[in-house]
């Protein structure tokens, strides 16, 4: 199972103050900042705590010898796997401070190295924090910040929700120091997360003015392709470019490298995430989660036995658990290996039966069947039926089974049956997914479905199906139709979305595939299954061969919770076949047409 991470804009400028085990020699140390304890007495002064770690870290992040993370307690950093955590103190001395810190080994937990401790005059504290980030690293950056009271800013806002109090904390810290970058990288974060797409602007050409290290130059590019991607005419290849870059710029970060990876999947450039996870796991090559994350996006590339070399990695670092099964049940899946899938699934159920709430039998059954073992297929998903107890979504789980497996009839008289017998919204979800399965059959019936579904209760689903339900007509008039139903700017997405399956669904394929390509193309790769369905049957329908092909190479998990889950498997059978034969590729229509003949029952 892929655990989706999708990074939201909040949060980039301070990336590298979030996450990082082996004994020396080692050549990049992952450090734990702490924060520095306050043993001045002076509660005003506590913003240098957090202070030191924002300095620290930023001085750090370029260097290649170290990996710097901010943790707050000792905890936290051992379980990032840090191979060195740093504590430190600020004390009165005087009329100045004295910084004393110490590197504690991460496995061994006693002290490495020397205790350093710097004496500062009150005005030089960060000139303190300058001399120790070099005595740290030898190839730390440049100073981030010259006055206390920036800093001291920054750090206030660090501690406010997303407001005009946030907002105002960081304009003052960069009113009182005209190099320290960071507020106006927040600024513009702030303002792009709120809409304001003139103070963006603003806070981006003012920062590109100040004192930025090679990763924030970059971030200040990947902010500007973030602004720009909102616009009104979306352009996301300088997005990739950015990311690229960014990963570029801190090769020694692991999560650096893993936040422009997992952005790089959600663009569908799974060639450059898959070298940004290699060069975070040459960190941190123990870090389980990463080898996960690599597998897939090798899966994606159609790279199988890559993809399960690294889960097979990411397995033996958490033995215990079930999910490195159910990855790699996934890979051999998209890879079109489905004896070898079907077995790793049912090992993962065996290993963990409530783990994702028992779905790796479902997703067992699902490549039997692909694989032809049609009875040990049913007797999976009946297995998985009875791990649902009195579930009612094992209803409609069922009435997909039944309409992918080739019984389209049971599957909607049993739908029909459970609808008869519940009321309010339970009574419309069975509704809705009788009405999907109905649209290409029995387009009165699946009308007549949504007018149920939508009595019973006005879901979304509901609503969406009562619109791909009317009467067929051209597709200018869905154009018209999807304006009246969807008005608005707030509605753009959803309007696009149902106009695209209203044209698909009624037969326009030709006006359907741009905008189910664009739906595709804005979709992050682990999410994309339906739409590689939808799109596959639209290039074979218009004579795009070619592309039928390079869409059909990888198989489509079937979508968890979709009203169309029950064509999706039968859908794509039907384009490998019409691909291949297109081709004249007889070896892939005979292994396919026998399964071929059973499935696609569904779809006549």
């Amino acid at each position: 199972m892929s655990y989706s991470f999708r990074p939201a804009l909040v949060g980039l400028i301070l990336l590298l103050v979030g996450c990082q085990s082996s004994t020396p020699p080692r050549l990049v140390e992952r450090l734990a900042l702490l924060p520095f304890a306050n043993l001045t007495g002076d509660r005003s002064l506590d913003w240098l705590s957090r202070g030191a770690q924002v300095v620290l870290n930023r001085q750090l992040a370029t260097s290649r010898t170290v990996s710097v993370t901010a943790y707050g307690e000792v905890a936290d950093a051992v379980l990032g796997r840090a191979t060195r955590i740093l504590h430190g103190t600020i004390e009165k001395m005087g009329n100045g401070f004295r910084l004393a810190a110490y590197t504690e080994d991460g496995v061994t937990h006693r002290q490495a190295g020397e205790r350093i401790e710097l004496k500062v005059t009150a005005g030089q504290v960060l000139v303190g924090f300058d001399r120790l980030a070099r005595l740290l690293a030898t190839d730390s950056g440049a100073v981030a910040v010259t006055q206390p009271a920036a800093l001291a800013a920054f750090v206030e806002a660090q501690t406010l929700p997303l407001s005009e109090a946030r907002k105002a904390a960081l304009t003052r810290a960069a009113q009182l120091d005209p190099q320290f970058a960071l507020p106006m990288l927040a600024l513009a974060e702030y303002s792009i997360g709120t809409g304001r797409r003139d103070e963006a602007e603003a806070a981006l050409a003012a920062a590109g003015t100040r004192q930025l290290d090679p990763i924030e130059r970059q971030q200040v590019a990947l902010l500007r392709a973030n602004l720009a991607q909102s616009g009104a005419s979306p352009d996301r290849a300088p997005q990739g470019e950015a990311l690229a870059k960014l990963a570029e710029a801190a090769p020694s970060q692991p999560n650096v490298q893993a936040f422009a990876a997992s952005s790089m999947l959600r663009l569908r450039q799974a060639a450059p995430a898959v070298a940004a996870y290699e060069r975070a796991l040459r960190v941190d090559p123990e870090n389980a989660d990463f080898w996960n994350r690599l597998g897939y996006a090798q899966a994606y590339l159609g790279h199988l036995p890559a993809a399960r070399q690294a889960i097979e990695t990411y397995q033996r670092l958490e033995p215990n658990e079930p999910n490195p099964l159910d990855s790699l049940g996934e890979v051999h899946y998209m890879g079109g290996q489905f004896k070898a899938a079907a077995e790793y699934f049912q090992a993962g159920f065996a290993k963990a039966p409530q783990f994702g709430g028992g779905r790796a039998l479902l997703k067992a059954a699902y490549a039997r069947l692909l694989d032809g073992q049609f009875e040990p297929a049913e007797q999976a998903f009946a297995q998985y039926a009875k791990s649902g107890g009195a579930s009612p979504l094992i209803e409609v789980a069922r009435a997909q089974w039944l309409y992918a497996s080739g019984q389209p009839e049971v599957a909607l008289k049993g739908l029909a049956e459970s609808a008869a017998k519940a009321t309010g919204p339970l009574a419309s979800l069975y509704q809705t997914h009788r009405c999907a399965l109905l649209l290409r059959s029995d387009r009165p019936a699946a009308q007549a479905a949504a007018r149920a579904a939508v009595a019973a209760a006005a879901t979304t689903p509901a609503v969406f199906c009562a619109f791909l339900s009317q009467p067929s007509v051209l597709p200018a008039e869905w154009q018209a139709r999807a304006e009246r139903a969807f008005p608005g700017p707030a509605a753009v997405a959803f309007r696009r979305q149902a106009l695209a399956y209203a044209l698909f669904f009624d037969g326009h394929y030709t006006e359907a595939f741009p905008l189910i390509e664009a739906l595709l193309l804005e979709t992050n790769l682990d999410g994309d299954s339906e739409f590689r369905v939808l799109l596959a049957e639209c290039q074979w329908r218009t004579g795009r061969w070619e592309s039928a092909r390079e869409t059909v190479a990888r198989w489509p998990l079937p979508a968890a919770d979709s009203l169309f889950a029950g064509r999706m498997v039968p859908a794509y059978v039907v384009a490998i076949l019409r691909t291949a034969e297109h081709f004249d590729d007889n070896a892939v229509s005979r292994r396919w047409s026998p399964i071929g003949q059973k499935l696609t029952r569904s779809l006549e």
